[in-house]
């Protein structure tokens, strides 16, 4: 996955995320439990967080934290796999 395609990931992530309403916010991991939204709003923040990573060329965690991204987003049933593996797949003529 390039550069390019993950921030076109997060850009989607993103805007679903405002389409839903989704506040984007720092949650404790303790929160999680308990809300859905709490959860939702926490992997809104993550997505700022990635696009500095990868600015920074921290490209290992950025990766890492998308992963846990998505991994979230399919415990709570808003992407299948699927889905992900489709939106991940490079653009033709890249990669």
């Amino acid at each position: 996955m390039t550069d390019a395609k993950v921030l076109e990931v997060l850009n989607a992530y993103r805007q679903s995320f405002e389409t839903r309403g989704v506040a984007k916010r720092r949650s404790p991991p303790e929160t999680w439990a308990s809300k859905q939204i709490d959860r939702l709003a926490h992997l809104h923040w993550m997505l700022d967080e990635i696009e500095s990573f990868l600015a920074a060329g921290r490209r290992e965690k950025a990766m890492r934290w998308l992963g846990f991204i998505q991994g979230c987003l399919w415990a709570d049933g808003l992407y299948t796999v699927a889905e992900m593996k489709e939106q991940n797949k490079p653009d033709q003529g890249t990669e």
